[in-house]
């Protein structure tokens, strides 16, 4: 029998979107945001095996820095068009502030960078073109460190 993985691809898409529209954040979180829209947003940490937010902890500059580290590394645009959903996270890490982003032909508005990991695959970026269409980038930044980071805040 032949499965096709139509639906991971699917998947892939309705994600993507909903990660750029910002439809994973929390309630609480949403209306924090609309309160106070001059503060740093939260990182936010995805499980794609549970299908939730598993974590969510204050921003500060060593986030930003080591998410700018990835988009400053970008090497390539990622031929992945689906993701293991028993594997891994998403985090979503918002900019203090906008960033313009030459790549490879493409111009990119950056206003938040979703880094896509999985302990056993190479990590990939979430960006948005101007358009909001989303590009998928392969880089060569360690992301341990941020890891590491996330796991030790509270």
């Amino acid at each position: 029998m032949i499965r096709n993985p139509w639906y991971k691809s699917l998947t892939l898409c309705f994600l993507l979107m909903a990660l750029g529209m910002g439809m994973f954040m929390p309630p609480s979180y949403a209306a924090a945001t609309i309160a106070q829209p001059n503060e740093l947003q939260p990182v936010q940490q995805f499980e794609l095996k549970s299908e939730k937010i598993v974590k969510v902890v204050p921003n500060n500059d060593a986030f930003q820095k080591e998410a700018l580290s990835w988009l400053n590394s970008a090497t390539g645009l990622s031929t992945q068009l689906s993701l293991d959903d028993k594997c891994g996270s998403i985090y979503k890490v918002p900019l203090k502030k906008e960033i313009t982003k030459e790549f490879k032909g493409l111009t990119f508005v950056v206003s938040e960078i979703f880094l896509i990991y999985c302990p056993t695959k190479d990590p990939l970026i979430l960006v948005f073109n101007k358009e909001r269409k989303p590009f998928l980038l392969t880089f060569s930044a360690d992301v341990k460190p941020f890891i590491t980071m996330v796991d030790k805040a509270q």
